[in-house]
């Protein structure tokens, strides 16, 4: 028998641990109803416990492994690395002069002159 069509992704996220509480409580009770949802879970917790077993498990080669690490992409970032303020520098210097131009008796750029 088949898994209900609306419930297999959820047997996935059960089996995996991703349900919240109230998600995991509604496929438990389908479960225990439903024979063709049971039979597809008991066969995603046999494919798990397979998987997860010894031998099975694929390990990178060194080579591999060592060239993956060395990716600038996945190097952490420096603590002074911060682009928040690289993208709100700009504007915080267009802001300054404003300011300065405030203090000196003129109007910043942009500012209309009103009649």
């Amino acid at each position: 028998m088949r898994a209900c069509d609306d419930q297999e992704l959820l047997l996935g996220g059960l089996i995996d641990g991703e349900l919240d509480a109230a998600n995991t409580a509604l496929v438990e009770a389908h479960v225990a109803r439903c024979e063709g949802c049971r039979g597809q879970l008991e066969q995603l917790q046999a494919t798990r416990n397979l998987l997860r077993s010894d031998g099975v498990r694929h390990v990178a080669p060194d080579a591999l492994a060592s060239r993956i690490a060395g990716l600038a992409e996945l190097r952490p970032k420096a603590a002074n690395d911060n682009r928040l303020f690289r993208w709100l520098a700009p504007g915080a210097d267009v802001a300054g002069r404003g300011e300065r131009s405030a203090r000196r008796g003129r109007r910043p750029v942009g500012q209309l002159r009103r009649p």
